[in-house]
């Protein structure tokens, strides 16, 4: 594992440590100095050394002064061995002796498999460029992506370097230290960050880590300000003065990862006490560089807020609002504009005069036009006189403080300050970098008792350090103009879709100097492809959803069929049972029915034949009176009557006989037959059940017709009697 990995490793392992027991922070920072300590063991302990080699190793602004505070730390850990105790003549002699990475381990196996990841990662991002780093070298450029070491160039530090003048023993010692604090070059950095941000979206079980790793860059932002308090303080009054890109990153003009980034900073001060404000002058640089912007052609913008446009992360309609009253917008965000500008409060004009406005604003290099100039001189200017004097080197105790992303400003501010006698070394700038703030305010809150400081930071500094440059952006539209020029409409289309945008900056890694006139159309087809495959891919992605979806929906009408099958089953079942009672009462009611025209006509046949055997009875009695004259008054009238009644019970019997109607009888037995059933019926209960009127009797027989029957139990069955 390469050395500074390891001592990456163990000083994050330190830190974690430290998280809630109120420690000294940045004794965790002394793994770093081991490569010094180890070539000058033995020797003694000389500060403008030890300061030589930090910053050659690191490029930390870190000074003698600085060492000799260290000193005490560095007694602590067992580096130093005091050997002369008396005052100011105090000496210490190096004792250096190599230390187990024990309770490196954890982090160690995941940062393993995280450089797994980011050696499967690089090969396939860019097909373009030959991108081959060996493992040791990815994990290196990983790290130093990581702490951030390259947040100041070399050339920042060797005018300082010089002034040191170090003896010949110094020299030597230093001779035999890596020059480090190098800047990443352009593709290894871009490299790192596309990585992490991938790494971010696909496998966010590594984000805790990379986030812990993030946290080591952030504490070697204060290294030279390591007097000042980094304990969890109370309540503070102090004011934070937003500079324009800041403001429209917290307004979310920039994308969602910046908006996350400057309002987790600024939620975590609020929680303090700490009050955010911006200045008018401020305002009209925002609405300045939103006009700019918006008043180009769609292919010529270019920028964060541009970006986010492209990304859909912020509507035009609502950047387009911001531009038109930025103070208003900033007022709903919760930010406040201070009504104050340079021809205010006379009275605190001698805390920065307008003679040192003129100067501090003569001597600013870093951008050329003048409004953006006089806005920087302002601000400065402003913020000291709303300081009143008022410094310290306890940021929070400063009142008012000015927060940029630009360096350069930070340092010459800083520097003009102290040159001019209006604070002293020792005391905080007027202008702060949001990198600075972002380190103070985690420290303050807590030592990362939420790490979302550092995660935010570096999700952020990934997304500025993807966005496609605008020289990348131009080398390409040039060569296309000069190679294939009617192709450059498509290019100018092709830059306002995030996609191909995207695929260009992974091809170059965010070089424009890798662009020719040969791979220039092969950029241009790559990025044209890119938002083809994105389609494709996406359109595939809704396919397979679509597809699961449908197969979700289809197993759950099958499931849904299955119940209905398995309720209307029941249903059917009972629906079977109900129409089985219904069958079983309307036979019992037709059995019943059948019983009574049955019962009816038995009882009419008998009737007939006791009639009949009557009829004959007197007709023999008649007869045999008239022949033996048993009753002489009727005795020829008898044998007449008894003649008659005997030839009219004959011919009913032979009637009946031959199931012929007979003349007279049927009347009475049809009256008879129908009383006896509509009596029985009512009896039974079945009145409602049968038609009496349509009843029919033929020779004293009953027959009900289908017709007859009610319409619950209407058959075609007909009952006849027996």
């Amino acid at each position: 594992m390469p050395a500074l990995t390891r001592r990456a490793i163990r000083v994050c392992t330190a830190l974690t440590e430290l998280r809630g027991r109120g420690g000294d922070v940045l004794d965790a920072l002394t793994p770093f100095f081991e490569p010094i300590f180890e070539l000058s063991n033995g020797k003694i302990f000389d500060p403008r050394a030890f300061a030589l080699g930090v910053q050659k190793l690191y490029k930390w602004r870190f000074t003698t002064d600085i060492a000799e505070q260290f000193i005490p730390r560095l007694v602590r850990a067992g580096f130093l061995e005091r050997i002369v105790s008396s005052g100011p003549d105090a000496a210490y002699l190096v004792r250096y002796q190599a230390r187990d990475d024990i309770g490196t381990v954890a982090l160690s196996e995941v940062l393993s498999e995280i450089v797994d990841e980011f050696q499967r990662f690089s090969p396939r991002l860019t097909n373009l460029l030959t991108y081959n780093r060996s493992r040791d070298e990815l994990s290196e450029i990983l790290i130093n992506f990581l702490v951030s070491l390259d947040a100041y160039a070399p050339a920042e530090f060797a005018a300082q370097l010089k002034t040191l003048k170090p003896s010949r023993d110094e020299q030597d010692t230093l001779d035999q230290l890596e020059e480090g604090g190098k800047p990443l070059p352009q593709d290894d950095r871009y490299m790192a960050a596309r990585f992490v941000q991938t790494l971010c979206a696909e496998r966010p079980e590594y984000i805790a880590d990379l986030s812990r790793l993030a946290s080591v860059g952030l504490l070697t932002e204060v290294v030279e300000d390591f007097v000042k308090p980094v304990q969890i303080g109370g309540n503070t009054d102090l004011v934070v003065i937003l500079d324009a890109p800041l403001a429209l990153d917290y307004l979310g003009c920039s994308g969602t990862q910046l908006k996350a980034d400057v309002s987790c900073i600024l939620d975590s001060l609020r929680q303090i006490g700490c009050n955010i404000v911006a200045l008018p002058v401020t305002c009209d640089e925002m609405q300045r560089n939103l006009k700019a912007m918006l008043a180009n052609k769609p292919p010529d913008r270019h920028g964060y807020t541009h970006n986010a446009i492209i990304r859909r992360e912020v509507m035009i309609d609502y950047v387009q609002a911001v531009a038109n009253n930025t103070e208003q917008a900033l007022t709903k965000s919760g930010v406040t504009v201070l009504p104050y500008t340079l021809q205010h409060f006379p009275g605190q004009h001698n805390f920065f005069s307008s003679e040192l406005f003129e100067d501090f604003l003569s001597t600013i290099v870093w951008v050329q036009e003048i409004p953006p100039r006089e806005h920087d001189a302002t601000c400065l200017a402003l913020a000291m006189r709303l300081r009143q004097g008022r410094h310290s080197s306890d940021l929070f105790r400063c009142k008012y403080v000015f927060v940029t992303r630009n360096a350069r400003f930070v340092r010459d501010a800083r520097s003009y300050c102290i040159e001019n006698m209006l604070l002293n070394e020792n005391h905080e700038g007027p202008v702060i970098h949001q990198r600075e703030l972002a380190t103070i305010t985690w420290l303050r809150t807590g030592l990362g008792a939420s790490e979302l400081v550092p995660k935010s930071h570096l999700l952020a500094y990934c997304d500025r350090v993807l966005n496609l440059k605008k020289e990348v952006r131009d080398t390409v539209g040039q060569k296309i103009k000069a190679v294939t020029p009617d192709k450059y409409e498509q290019f100018e289309l092709l830059l306002l879709d995030q996609k191909s945008i995207r695929r260009l900056a992974d091809l170059t890694l965010n070089d424009e100097t890798v662009i020719t006139d040969e791979n220039a159309e092969q950029l241009l087809e790559a990025m044209r492809s890119a938002t083809v495959e994105e389609e494709k891919a996406a359109f595939d992605k809704r396919l397979r959803e679509e597809r699961s979806n449908w197969k979700g929906e289809l197993k759950k009408a099958r499931e849904q069929k299955e119940r209905a099958e398995g309720v209307a089953g029941g249903v059917i079942r009972e629906r079977d049972k109900a129409l089985e009672k219904l069958e079983e009462v309307r036979k019992a009611k037709i059995a019943r029915i059948g019983e009574i025209v049955t019962q009816t006509n038995r009882i009419v046949g008998r009737f007939d034949g006791v009639t009949t055997a009557c009829i004959f009875i007197a007709a023999i009695a008649l007869i045999l009176n008239s022949i033996f004259h048993w009753y002489p008054p009727v005795g020829t009238l008898s044998a007449i009557v008894g003649t008659a009644m005997i030839l009219l019970g004959g011919y009913h019997q032979l009637m009946k006989v031959l199931e012929r109607p007979t003349i007279g009888v049927p009347t009475i037995m049809g009256w008879l037959a129908k009383l006896l059933v509509r009596r029985k019926l009512v009896q039974a209960g079945l009145a409602g059940e049968v038609n009496v009127a349509d009843i029919q009797i033929d020779q004293g027989r009953v027959s009900i017709p289908q017709s007859a029957l009610g319409e619950s139990i209407r058959t075609a069955v007909q009952f006849s009697r027996e």
